[in-house]
C-alpha cells in the first residue's frame, strides 16, 4: 500500500489479481470456527478479488490526487521486461499476469455465517493508518 501512495507505482500497474480479505474478517473466522461445535472442514477466507488497478482506484476515489497512484494498466510484455524493479520475477510476471483469480467463499458463508466487510472499506481503512502514522 505505501508503495501504491508513494509513487513507485505511478507509471502503472501490471493486470495482477489479488484476493482481499480484511484483518479483522481473518479474525472473526478463526472465533467462529474455534467456537462453533459444528463447524467443520476448511474454509475460503476472502472478500473478494480485485485487480491492482481496482485497489488504485479506490484510494484515489477516497484520498484524491494528493497521492501519485497508479492510474493505468501496463501491457504485460513491458511488465515482463522490468519485472526486478518491482519485486518479481519474469516467471511469475508470465504465469500470474492477466490471469483473474475468482474464490468460493460461500462455505464459510454458510458454515461459519460469515459477512465480510467490503473491499473497498478494507483498502480506505488499510490506507488510512498508513498516513496517520507518517509513512508516507
Amino acid at each position: 500500500m505505501i508503495k501504491f501512495g508513494d509513487g513507485t507505482y505511478k507509471a502503472g500497474v501490471a493486470e495482477l489479481w489479488n484476493g482481499i480479505v480484511d484483518v479483522r474478517d481473518v479474525a472473526s473466522a478463526h472465533i467462529k470456527a474455534g467456537y462453533t461445535p459444528e463447524a467443520s472442514g476448511r474454509h475460503i477466507i476472502v472478500s473478494g478479488e480485485a485487480k491492482l488497478l481496482d485497489l488504485a482506484n479506490i484510494l484515489r476515489k477516497h484520498f484524491g490526487d494528493d497521492y501519485p497512484f497508479p492510474q493505468k494498466q501496463v501491457p504485460k510484455f513491458i511488465f515482463w521486461l522490468i519485472p526486478l524493479k518491482y519485486g518479481f520475477t519474469r516467471k511469475y510476471v508470465s504465469k500470474s499476469t492477466g490471469i483473474q483469480i475468482k474464490f468460493d467463499n460461500s462455505y464459510s458463508k454458510t458454515d461459519l455465517s460469515m459477512s465480510y466487510i467490503p473491499i473497498e472499506q478494507t483498502v480506505k481503512e488499510h490506507f488510512q493508518p498508513i498516513l496517520d502514522d507518517g509513512l508516507l
